[in-house]
């Protein structure tokens, strides 16, 4: 069963660089070198600091996540540094699951792995949730803009109106949205004893979910997680501005979130490949030019190099050195001191 996930895991892993290579080689190498060394020390540092500000936002909703679900407060710096950690360990699963940070927390902070797990997966939920919103409503407002026909838009609003609903919903009501994944498990044919963990996994899913069940709580996350998705546009936006294409804020948060969306569904790790190619392809299509077409390319293999590819390999490093970085940390017994903060660093 291991090695079968393995050879899976590495299928995908190659299928991801197969996709990317493939993009590469649509790139025009000169094209490519006049955009590199156009790129001066200013506009590096300001992406740098785009990538930095997003990074301290996840660090953030990690932070309150884990206080909610622990009852302790880490380090915005600590929780930072595990996001970063968190990337380089997602890139070798599907699904943007990033195993290394509940890891961590049971390292430093001795929580249990199930607790740092169900804050990661409720991060995802999140994550997910913000990005079907901002693809919704950036689609909503980009084909108002090339279309008069008053059915489409209605469509298009009512389709936003839909998924914010459901979104709402699941994160109201979650345990509705458990019984009935339940009684779809119970109609799945397969053996009683899978059936059985099936559940189990559903239940604490839900479960998971349900801890955040507060108006308070939801809005925060939520509102964190589309600030994080917002400041990826923002940065890519930057960069298009910097290799002087006119592109539209709109269009590249519509790409930027389907070429996110498209990675999570073909379940290759790190989207290697298929973010850029989607990302580029849907730019292009709105495109007036070739020679934008071309420089779009090129600003989105650029954003992917200093956003994940970097950050894969800083992350890579935090990951070789935690057990140095991230030093176990005795909390008191007492469980008012262990709510209190405990690292202030």
């Amino acid at each position: 069963m291991k090695t079968s996930w393995l050879s899976y895991k590495l299928l995908l892993q190659l299928i991801g660089i197969i996709i990317f290579v493939v993009f590469i080689l649509t790139i025009d190498v000169n094209s490519l070198v006049s955009a590199v060394t156009h790129l001066d020390l200013f506009i590096i540092c300001t992406v740098v600091l785009f990538i930095l500000v997003n990074l301290v936002i996840k660090g953030a909703r990690w932070q309150y996540l884990v206080k909610r679900y622990s009852g302790i407060h880490i380090s915005i710096g600590k929780a930072t540094s595990s996001i970063v950690a968190g990337v380089a360990a997602g890139s070798l699963l599907p699904g943007r699951v990033e195993p290394a940070k509940p890891m961590l927390l049971k390292r430093v902070y001795g929580i249990p792995l199930n607790e740092g797990m169900s804050a990661m997966m409720v991060e995802r939920i999140f994550d997910l949730l913000a990005l079907i919103f901002l693809f919704a409503v950036s689609a909503a407002l980009l084909f108002s803009q090339l279309t008069s026909s008053a059915i489409t838009y209605i469509s298009l609003v009512l389709l936003i109106a839909v998924l914010t609903a459901f979104m709402l919903a699941f994160l109201i009501f979650p345990m509705a949205y458990c019984r009935l994944a339940l009684a779809l498990v119970k109609r799945l044919p397969l053996k009683p004893v899978r059936k059985a963990n099936l559940e189990i996994v559903v239940q604490g899913f839900f479960g998971s979910v349900k801890k955040v069940h507060s108006s308070r709580a939801i809005t925060a996350i939520f509102l964190l997680s589309v600030a994080a998705t917002l400041m990826e546009v923002v940065r890519l936006y930057f960069i298009f501005q910097s290799l002087g294409s006119e592109t539209w804020f709109v269009l590249l948060t519509f790409a930027l979130c389907a070429g996110v969306l498209a990675g999570i569904a073909a379940l290759i790790p790190g989207g290697i490949g298929i973010n850029e190619i989607t990302e580029s392809e849907i730019i292009d299509s709105f495109s007036n030019s070739a020679s934008q077409s071309g420089n779009s390319s090129i600003a989105v293999l650029i954003d992917r190099l200093f956003a994940y590819y970097f950050l894969v390999l800083i992350g890579s490093i935090v990951l070789l050195f935690s057990r140095k970085i991230y030093a176990p940390i005795s909390l008191p017994p007492n469980s008012e001191e262990k709510n209190r903060r405990v690292d202030s660093k």
